[in-house]
């Protein structure tokens, strides 16, 4: 992938109807009849947000107060998960931000005028689309400089 230079953008890795570029992504969000993208939006968000929850953080000093000196077991990336999967269920026209953050943090073509219709009309193949870019964009960030493809 090309580097991401300031004011250029680059388009999607994939399109919004290519559902089968990705079988395990695909896979994912077809599981319990089509409900696996209620996993797979807030675990997008998530990367996107680099492990933080979405709300910016304001959720996580409040919890932390009332419970402190309590351990659930459970990791930073699972609470911020926790707290996306809500916002979303509570609010969710939340994805259409999501949406957004990941074409600013990724530099992708588009508008948020883009992002509603995409996921009002093809709610699912946007999600979908979400996550294999994601997952395209950091697999490609972890792989060493020397062996990525143009």
């Amino acid at each position: 992938f090309a580097r991401m230079v300031e004011g250029v953008h680059h388009a999607w890795s994939t399109g919004l109807l290519d559902i089968t570029s990705d079988f395990e992504t695909l896979a994912i969000g077809s599981s319990f009849f089509g409900c696996g993208v209620c996993f797979l939006l807030p675990n997008t968000a998530v990367t996107v947000f680099d492990g933080r929850p979405s709300l910016c953080g304001f959720c996580k000093p409040a919890f932390k107060s009332v419970t402190e000196g309590m351990d659930f077991g459970c990791l930073d990336r699972d609470f911020a998960l926790c707290i996306n999967a809500t916002a979303m269920l509570l609010f969710p026209p939340t994805a259409v931000f999501w949406r957004a953050a990941l074409r600013e943090k990724y530099a992708i073509e588009g508008s948020i005028v883009g992002d509603c219709l995409a996921l009002s009309f093809c709610t699912w193949c946007a999600i979908l689309q979400d996550a294999r870019e994601v997952k395209t964009r950091e697999w490609s960030a972890r792989m060493p400089q020397q062996i990525q493809m143009k």
